[in-house]
């Protein structure tokens, strides 16, 4: 009996004896164990759908056709970390296309995705971290210190991401990250081909993949491993009007965020 729309004993009380005597209430549930298999991870999620778990079952996952990787732990944010006013903008080096590039550039400073606050489509781009000559810095101290410090694989450093805060208050908020990032533990990503960022997107931020993780995810931390198991299904009849709906909300999402000082794509505030 699922009685988590109802607050309190003496709503909850009654509800379940109204359950008992009449099974088709719309709070009552059977199921078969066998049902639960259907569900990556087999949750006791007995309130699915038929049509919801037949999803599962007959579509791949996130997993099979996006890269998950865990991202970056420095051991020391404190020192390797800034607001990314806070170093000179000469040093700084906000689109590198690649590895070699971001080498290449001689800078100090990159864009690092450490996740923030609730936000979709685009923003909390806030932080730079040291990064120079592949983070030679970061990985020297560590040495010296004995302490614990993980890096990406080369081939997925500053590529373009979807990313979301491993905490959320309520529901997930993904993001994309276009090419020029590195990425934290903190800042969750998987990454997709080009060609399907925008779709990726705009299918982890819809009202299916919220009842998905509500499923895979009941809790308010949302791990890798919650997020790869959401079905992915490529519909060519909507796929290019998903697409366009998506790139609108991208740049709906940016205009804000780029309207005050806190982006370093500011230019003037909208009322002016």
């Amino acid at each position: 009996m699922r009685l988590s729309d109802f607050v309190g004993a003496d709503n909850q009380a009654p509800r379940t004896l109204e359950a008992i005597a009449n099974p088709d209430c719309g709070w009552f549930y059977l199921r078969s164990a066998e049902d639960f298999k259907a569900i990556p991870g087999s949750p006791i999620a007995y309130w699915a759908s038929d049509a919801m778990r037949k999803i599962f079952s007959n579509e791949v996952s996130l997993e099979n056709v996006m890269q998950f990787k865990t991202g970056m732990v420095t051991g020391d944010n404190d020192r390797f970390l800034r607001l990314w006013w806070e170093p000179s903008f000469f040093e700084s080096c906000l689109d590198a296309k690649d590895n070699t590039e971001a080498k290449t550039s001689e800078k100090k400073w990159f864009p690092y995705n450490k996740g923030g606050e609730f936000r979709r489509w685009y923003g909390n781009n806030d932080y730079l971290i040291n990064y120079a000559n592949e983070g030679f810095d970061i990985f020297s101290t560590a040495k010296i210190e004995k302490r614990a410090v993980t890096n990406m694989l080369p081939e997925l450093r500053f590529k373009t991401t979807i990313t979301w805060s491993l905490i959320s208050s309520s529901i997930p908020a993904f993001r994309i990250k276009e090419r020029g990032f590195l990425y934290d533990k903190a800042g969750l990503s998987f990454f997709p081909p080009e060609e399907e960022a925008a779709y990726s997107l705009g299918l982890c931020n819809s009202s299916l993949a919220v009842k998905i993780l509500q499923l895979l995810a009941p809790t308010m931390n949302f791990q890798l491993g919650d997020i790869w198991r959401i079905p992915y299904k490529r519909n060519q009849t909507y796929k290019n009007s998903v697409i366009k709906n998506v790139l609108e909300c991208i740049e709906l999402s940016k205009k804000d965020w780029d309207s005050f000082e806190t982006s370093w794509d500011f230019q003037r505030h909208p009322m002016v």
